[in-house]
């Protein structure tokens, strides 16, 4: 079995490039997943 190559980010700029547009998408989700109090949102 080979193994994935891991994907890493040494700043936030490249991050929020490959990532950014999918963590706000499921993010937002998530939070109403946990349904937090309105002023911890």
């Amino acid at each position: 079995m080979s193994e994935q190559p891991q994907i890493r980010f040494e700043d936030g700029a490249a991050y929020e490039t490959y990532m950014g547009v999918w963590s706000r998408k499921v993010g937002e989700d998530f939070l109403a997943w946990l349904a937090p109090a309105p002023s911890l949102a």
